[in-house]
């Protein structure tokens, strides 16, 4: 089905097309009768076909009416029975229930893993909590329902990776903003909880709006195709009514997809809640491997922290997923990187190679500053024919200065280093 049509726009009705779907949503048959949802009806009348109505409008869709349609479509395959369901407390309480649902079973994997043993510690209790402040809103209900549906029925199994990759970047997300680096700023406020899990969970919905096309593009080009689309969820944050701050952290996710960063590092909330999601998505892109090959937690949060010493990441909000996994040494490392880059008088030094896994063996000057007594002049120590990180294609001196100091932090920290890479 068409399950960009599920909910209307005025948010006041649900369409399921097949008695399969409907069945599902009220769980019918079942062991337990306590579990079927009472209280739905119709907002249209039921029909067969142009003329044949079989319930009009408003009718309950009790047990009794359903056991008949049952019966009804067993007789008669071939009918295609369209149901739209007045949005009312029973209906957006079951939309609720499969959000809650979805979350509860990725959380229970998440920490059922021994990498993630530290990461839901503080936070995971809270879940229940901070879902009932986000999902109390009808329309977001609504709406996360509709994205489940949309992905769960899908042609393209890779649509409910999709999905997961959202929710999880919730999941992620929370745990972040609920570590002790962010506690100054948001401690036990539920509702900035809320705004992160809101603004994680529709970073993207302009993705999951059209996800199914993105399957249908060629492997290599997904991510692309994915970053082209991902603004086009703005336009129904205002439909959903979000609140102005979670649409500020939802365009600057959006814009950075265009290279556009200059929020990272500022300290008003809205900022900061982008540097959090960025950080989950960014890590779960390559944990998950929507784009690629699966990546080891350790090597994702090596990527991870590349880009924060690259100036692409919020430092805290890296710092704080990389002790909550566990591998506070690789965000250790890179900060002992960006303490002797600091250290060069000319702002030219570069570690290298710094990209994944492989730690660099040299510092080099990246604007070949031959004035600095520390540059070794006589020939170039790399010879790039393509850019590598962030140093363009081209020819690089070693640097005297800091290249020493690397060698003897490698020294030093030499178990450390050796562990991190394996």
């Amino acid at each position: 089905m068409d399950a960009v049509d599920l909910v209307s726009e005025d948010f006041q009705t649900l369409t399921l097309r097949g008695l399969d779907n409907l069945l599902e949503f009220i769980h019918f048959p079942t062991e337990r009768p306590e579990d079927f949802i009472e209280g739905l009806d119709l907002a249209r009348d039921l029909l067969v076909r142009p003329g044949m109505m079989i319930f009009p409008a408003c009718s309950d869709l009790n047990r009794e009416r359903v056991a008949r349609l049952v019966k009804l479509q067993q007789a008669n395959p071939e009918f295609e029975l369209e149901f739209t369901l007045r949005v009312n407390p029973p209906l957006v309480d079951r939309c609720r229930a499969e959000v809650s649902a979805l979350f509860a079973n990725l959380l229970a994997r998440r920490s059922e893993s021994s990498d993630c043993r530290l990461l839901f510690k503080d936070f995971g209790g809270r879940l229940d909590e901070v879902l009932a402040l986000v999902l109390a809103d009808d329309k977001i209900a609504l709406t996360l329902y509709q994205t489940i549906f949309r992905c769960s029925n899908s042609k393209y199994t890779g649509a409910t990776r999709f999905l997961e990759f959202t929710f999880d970047c919730a999941l992620f997300s929370l745990a972040i903003a609920s570590a002790a680096e962010f506690q100054s700023v948001v401690g036990e406020k539920l509702p900035r909880l809320a705004e992160v899990a809101v603004a994680a969970l529709f970073h993207n919905y302009g993705v999951l709006l059209r996800v199914e096309e993105l399957l249908r593009q060629p492997e290599k080009e997904r991510q692309a195709f994915y970053q082209s689309v991902i603004g086009e969820g703005l336009a129904a944050l205002g439909r959903l009514e979000v609140g102005n701050r979670v649409t500020e952290v939802i365009q600057y996710v959006c814009a950075y997809s265009r290279l556009e960063k200059d929020f990272l590092g500022r300290r008003d909330w809205p900022s900061i809640a982008a540097g959090i999601v960025l950080t989950a998505v960014h890590f779960l892109q390559s944990e998950s491997g929507v784009f690629s090959y699966p990546q080891s937690f350790k090597l994702a949060t090596d990527l991870l922290n590349a880009r924060a010493f690259g100036g692409w990441l919020d430092e805290t909000s890296v710092h704080a997923l990389s002790r909550l996994l566990g591998l506070a040494d690789i965000f250790d490392f890179y900060k002992q990187m960006v303490t002797l880059t600091g250290e060069c008088p000319y702002h030219s030094a570069v570690p290298y190679p710094l990209t994944g896994f492989k730690s660099p063996t040299i510092f080099v000057c990246r604007h070949t500053r031959r004035e600095c007594e520390y540059l070794e002049g006589s020939h170039g120590a790399v010879n790039l024919v393509k850019p590598l990180g962030d140093l363009p294609a081209g020819k690089y001196h070693r640097c005297n200065l800091l290249t020493p100091k690397l060698m003897n932090y490698y020294e030093r920290h030499y178990e450390e280093i050796k562990l991190k890479k394996t």
